[in-house]
């Protein structure tokens, strides 16, 4: 009788190896779920000071500390809520009166959820009058910050005379002010659980990028390298715009620093797009339709060239749009082919649903309608996470 060897069937492995990995995702989610909730207000201990700020705008953005703190301070309106400032080339100033806090602890104050602020300087006087400066911001490199954090971080002297001044600049985007103060154990906690909360994500992330390579070589389909090059522009994005990137990855770029949360979101946005259009097979149903679908993700790879000259009003307002038309763009593709008969089109839509469902958070905040939040900050990230490895399952059984 002849034997016969049968080799092992990848797709079996694959699937052993899918389960594993759709563990690991729901572990990933239900710690977010559980954890995360917890950073979208202040904690027990720390004090949210937003709403007790009044501010003032310097149309010219010229007025150094001095000038500033002899202005009367009915000039400078009180912070009724939590809002966005369009600032258009000038300087928000914050007059803040701190709360009474225990001088034998040392004390920080956070500007929660602000990554991408441009230049944040904080002002304290001396028991001399002498005014001491701590800078932070996306204009200098992270290693040369006052305090090197995620987010812009000052010191509080406990021996500082009266009224203490922030002065926040950011260009083309609103500012968006949430001001904590925290002593050094409250800090040190907070970051220890947003660094294991995102660390977890990326090295997921960078597994679930691996799987896809592994099935782009397995079968040479441009629909997997289309997908990692997405899951690679994402884990980017995540890591640029939650502050990690500036802080660990590229942290004596201070250029880069900025660009980097743009120029992620724009090549994240294309890479999508031509995800989209390799899954859903568009080229099979209209020439034309495939040519336009082409030629936006082009343009998303193209157009961070042109935002980073410009760096503007009407060049920010471009990039807006973009993200927003690309997102019903991507629906609009995956509902219309998987009416035309491509199945794995409609499961494509469903699984692009969490990331569509978050995206509106970051894109309201840059747009100045929100302020900034920990659902600004991280919906996206844990909408990505729930939709990577969703999209690589829907690949690899459309494989």
């Amino acid at each position: 009788m002849d034997r016969y060897i049968h080799a092992p069937d990848p797709a079996t492995g694959l699937d052993f190896l899918w389960r594993r990995l759709a563990a690991l995702a729901a572990l990933l989610l239900g710690l977010g779920l559980a954890l995360w909730p917890d950073f979208a207000r202040a904690a027990p201990g720390e004090i949210d000071i937003t709403l007790q700020a009044r501010h003032w705008i310097d149309p010219s953005g010229s007025l150094d500390i001095d000038e500033v703190a002899r202005r009367p301070v009915e000039d400078f309106a009180a912070m009724e809520r939590y809002r966005s400032f369009r600032l258009d080339g000038g300087v928000l100033w914050l007059r803040l009166e701190l709360p009474e806090r225990d001088a034998a602890r040392r004390w920080y104050l956070t500007l929660s959820a602000a990554a991408f602020t441009n230049r944040a300087t904080l002002y304290t006087a001396g028991p001399s009058g002498a005014w001491t400066s701590q800078q932070a911001g996306d204009h200098l490199p992270v290693s040369q910050w006052a305090h090197p954090d995620q987010t812009p971080v000052f010191v509080l002297d406990s021996q500082a005379a009266g009224p203490v001044w922030l002065r926040l600049e950011n260009q083309p985007a609103p500012v968006s002010p949430r001001l904590i103060v925290l002593d050094e154990r409250q800090l040190q906690e907070t970051r220890q659980w947003t660094f294991l909360m995102v660390g977890g994500y990326l090295g997921f992330g960078l597994l679930v990028l691996f799987i896809g390579w592994v099935h782009a070589r397995l079968y040479a389909d441009r629909a997997f390298i289309a997908y990692c090059c997405y899951v690679a522009c994402m884990l980017g994005f995540q890591a640029a715009f939650t502050g990690v990137g500036g802080l660990f990855f590229w942290p004596d770029h201070a250029a880069w620093n900025d660009a980097a949360p743009p120029v992620f979101m724009l090549w994240l946005t294309a890479s999508g797009i031509w995800f989209v259009r390799e899954v859903c097979m568009v080229s099979r149903h209209h020439r034309g339709v495939d040519r336009l679908v082409l030629a936006w993700s082009v343009f998303g790879l193209l157009f961070p060239v042109l935002y980073l000259l410009l760096l503007n009003r009407p060049a920010f307002i471009l990039l807006n749009l973009y993200g927003l038309l690309s997102v019903l763009l991507s629906f609009s593709l995956c509902i219309w082919t998987w009416r035309r008969g491509e199945t794995y089109a409609g499961w494509m839509a469903l699984g692009f649903l969490p990331v569509h469902l978050a995206y509106p958070f970051p894109a309201l905040r840059s747009a100045g309608l929100l302020p900034d939040s920990w659902a600004t900050q991280y919906a996206v990230l844990i909408g990505s996470a729930i939709e990577i490895p969703l999209l690589l399952y829907i690949l690899h059984r459309r494989a």
